[in-house]
């Protein structure tokens, strides 16, 4: 009887330790299904700044990026990591996984045993003290930061522990305190405040209008042959060396702005920016054409571009150019589907009146081009008239 009793409670044992395998793995699966879902509250600049200089296309797009729901813990990175009770602020003290990494410290949720969910982060740069007390490393944090000044114990018998994020934390406050940083920080906020970038805006605006007017009037200097003739023409005069004075200056600015840019945005936000990509390669068009190199004049036509970069800065905009680049890939299946039926109309067009009009659809090529001038309202030479001489309709030339 009592080998059966134990054979029963072994079973039960296998039972619920199945039960909860099991439940483990559906809340991995859960933390998981979750994680895919998205928020879209905006992101906040790192260092706390608002950053206007990106809105819409290209910046709002990664301020707004999809984040999980739940947020997960680290899984690149990790210095150190264990299962530790730790007691954040007045909350009751709870056995967690902790995860440390170079730069913050992932605490995971109570009641996840899979140790994937993240319940706080801390990053190591906000804290401002560091202690033992009765077994527990106590991390204290600053007040105006991330955390809010909450108190963090982490207890612990491995010495480790302490002298790793004594260490971390200590080179965090070396990276973000350095001058470089500091210089960098408040050029970011000067950049990306809403004045500077209406100001870009404007100096966008008016170098647009300027490369407009320049384009009507087509300024010659004043050695040119035409202006030697006729020195009171509108065309010559001052205003060919006050345009080229405009286009070197703005060059200049503009190559100025994009150094800031990439300085202050340095390195992987400035590349992950469509619009910076854009905006350097329209830079990099200007800076040739400036240098006046024989046979590269017609770049000079790439500055009508950078009016584009006001995409970026008013949401309208922004939603219409959103919403030409979502509708290419449609509009290219349509014209495919075009193109189809009219190689198709091309080819029977060929082997019904390649002998009458040999000239228009003599080959598929003619007859292309012949069907293009249809639906483009225009003329050719017709050979293939619908009406015949005799005031009979040419019925196979109607349908077609």
């Amino acid at each position: 009887m009592a080998d059966n009793f134990s054979a029963d409670a072994g079973q039960i044992d296998d039972g619920m330790g199945q039960a909860m395998k099991a439940k483990i793995k559906e809340q991995q699966a859960y933390a998981r299904a979750m994680s895919s879902r998205v928020n879209a509250a905006p992101k906040v600049d790192p260092d706390g700044v608002p950053d206007h200089a990106f809105e819409g296309f290209g910046t709002i797009e990664a301020q707004n990026q999809e984040k999980p729901l739940v947020p997960l813990m680290p899984e690149r990175g990790i210095l150190k990591e264990s299962w530790l009770n730790v007691e954040i602020g007045d909350a009751d003290k709870a056995e967690v996984r902790v995860v440390i990494t170079a730069r913050n410290i992932g605490i995971g949720a109570q009641f996840d045993k899979s140790g994937e969910v993240m319940r706080d982060r801390l990053p190591l740069e906000e804290v401002t003290d560091i202690s033992q007390q009765g077994g527990a490393i106590v991390l204290q944090t600053n007040p105006e930061g991330y955390s809010s000044g909450r108190q963090y114990k982490i207890y612990t018998t491995e010495s480790d522990w302490h002298a790793l994020i004594e260490k971390n934390v200590a080179a965090e406050h070396k990276r973000v305190n350095s001058k470089l940083k500091l210089v960098r920080r408040v050029l970011r906020g000067y950049y990306n405040s809403r004045p500077y970038q209406w100001f870009l805006s404007t100096t966008i605006v008016v170098n647009f209008f300027l490369v407009v007017y320049e384009s009507q009037i087509q300024p010659l200097p004043k050695t040119d042959p035409f202006c030697i003739a006729d020195p009171t023409h509108a065309r010559c005069g001052d205003v060919y060396e006050n345009l080229q004075t405009f286009d070197i200056l703005f060059t200049a600015f503009f190559a100025l702005e994009l150094a800031v840019n990439m300085y202050v945005h340095w390195f992987f936000a400035f590349i992950k920016n469509p619009w910076n990509d854009f905006d350097f390669i329209i830079v990099m068009i200007s800076l040739v054409n400036a240098a006046d190199i024989e046979g590269l004049e017609y770049l000079s036509g790439a500055r009508a571009f950078r009016i584009f970069r006001l995409a970026g800065k008013f949401e309208s905009l922004r939603r219409i150019v959103s919403a030409l680049s979502s509708s290419i890939l449609p509009m290219a299946n349509a014209f495919l589907i075009g193109g189809i039926f009219l190689l198709i109309l091309a080819v029977l067009g060929t082997e019904f009146f390649k002998k009458r009009d040999e000239t228009n659809f003599g080959t598929m090529f003619r007859t292309v081009y012949s069907l293009w001038l249809m639906i483009a309202f225009g003329n050719w030479e017709n050979d293939l008239p619908v009406l015949r001489e005799d005031n009979t309709v040419d019925t196979g030339a109607l349908i077609y």
